[in-house]
């Protein structure tokens, strides 16, 4: 889904979607800038930034969700950092991606 030329805000409802046909609702952007400064930075990969995607543009994917106990909301948030290529995207986040429960 990631390409150069497609709006940021279709990565976001893409997502979006995907979470819902889960059963989860994203509520909040699933990605933003990275390297500029410290925290949420532009590019803001949410619903109604028509921005698309270029080539060499660095974000995160991190959609997140809240699965609801009996006590509280628990945050599900996983954040992976892609490069924008002339081709796709590459991931550049390096971590196993295996369940472990602690």
């Amino acid at each position: 889904m990631i390409n150069p030329g497609v709006p940021l805000q279709e990565l976001h409802r893409f997502s979006a979607d995907y979470m819902k046909k889960q059963g989860f609702d994203q509520v909040w952007k699933i990605g933003h800038g990275v390297g500029l400064r410290i925290g949420h930075e532009w590019p803001m990969a949410q619903d109604g930034e028509t921005m698309p995607a270029e080539v060499g543009m660095v974000f995160t994917v991190d959609p997140g969700c809240f699965i609801t106990d009996q006590v509280r909301d628990t945050p599900i948030h996983i954040e992976e950092v892609v490069v924008v290529t002339p081709t796709g995207c590459e991931n550049l986040t390096c971590f196993r991606r295996d369940l472990i429960v602690v």
